[in-house]
């Protein structure tokens, strides 16, 4: 993590020096910006407890459970994290300078347009990352993890709250890049707030839902929390801020659903036939290929209309 954060500073500031923008350590804690700054990133770091609270909850629950409970929550909260942090977490950052430059220039046009841009591309990622997560648990799980003490028990143990916190993953990347549209207007203490809300949220779904389904109702609960946060932030954001037109969206939706679906399909058929037939690594890459052809084929097909952030 740290060499990560050192790898960032220095990928930043080759981009500053490329500018040729010039800058100097200054530790004048009282200007004006300092202050701005200290003021908008309070609330942040507030927010940025709100995961960990959650989880601690969840592996704190599941300690009530059977051996093993929590283990299979920790496994599969790693992988099915992967695609929300490439492709959630990674759009949301970058929307947010042209979603902020749009604001700053009241140019609430462009800012509609990117921000519709951003949900696509989220769409277009994340549905059928979804869909293969769930599809394809135990052979990931396996892949990744069987060997040693982690057995064929514990695949199937593991695989399971993975397809249930896999339900969720829409619905937190969409949450992210609403989240940045709060920044961009200078407002960080609303997205805390709904954050504090989920809390209560995620450990009332917790109790009701682990009694029906074990550790997989804690990993349900943090899907179900995730579109929670989404349609609070876009009902809080429409009230505060900015009217959406998100209905618009519908159509591309509906055609990147469509084609999530026959991707869903071709992998089922696909898992069927071959994943006896294949060694499990050759099994899962081709698995990824085919399946990416199929979804691409379809989105061509149906003609989605792409925007750029400008």
């Amino acid at each position: 993590i740290i060499l990560g954060g050192i790898g960032q500073f220095l990928f930043q500031l080759a981009g500053v020096k490329k500018r040729n923008i010039s800058f100097r350590l200054n530790f004048n804690f009282t200007h004006p910006a300092i202050k701005k700054m200290v003021r908008l990133i309070i609330p942040v770091i507030f927010g940025v407890a709100v995961g960990p609270i959650n989880l601690l909850t969840d592996y704190t629950l599941a300690n009530f459970l059977s051996p093993g409970m929590v283990s299979a929550l920790w496994f599969s909260t790693r992988v099915y994290q992967l695609p929300l942090g490439i492709f959630g977490i990674s759009l949301s950052t970058v929307a947010l300078p042209s979603l902020s430059e749009n604001v700053s220039k009241l140019d609430f046009s462009s800012f509609r347009k990117n921000l519709y841009f951003a949900f696509r591309i989220l769409l277009f990622l994340l549905l059928p990352s979804t869909i293969y997560l769930i599809i394809m648990r135990n052979e990931i799980i396996t892949f990744l993890f069987k060997r040693g003490i982690f057995d064929v028990e514990s695949v199937k143990l593991t695989a399971f709250p993975l397809a249930c916190y896999s339900i969720g993953i829409m619905g937190y990347g969409a949450a992210s890049i609403l989240t940045r549209c709060f920044y961009s207007f200078k407002d960080t203490a609303s997205p805390v707030k709904v954050g504090i809300w989920s809390i209560g949220i995620n450990f009332f779904l917790d109790i009701v839902l682990m009694r029906f389904f074990a550790h997989g109702g804690i990993a349900l609960s943090t899907s179900i929390v995730g579109f929670s946060n989404f349609a609070f932030l876009f009902w809080i954001f429409q009230k505060k801020h900015l009217r959406l037109e998100i209905g618009r969206l519908n159509f591309d939706f509906l055609k990147i659903l469509f084609s999530s679906i026959i991707y869903g399909i071709f992998l089922c058929i696909f898992k069927h036939y071959f994943s006896t037939r294949f060694d499990l690594p050759l099994f899962i890459f081709t698995s990824i290929i085919g399946g990416v052809g199929v979804y691409l084929m379809f989105i061509k097909i149906l003609k989605i209309k792409w925007d750029s952030l400008r």
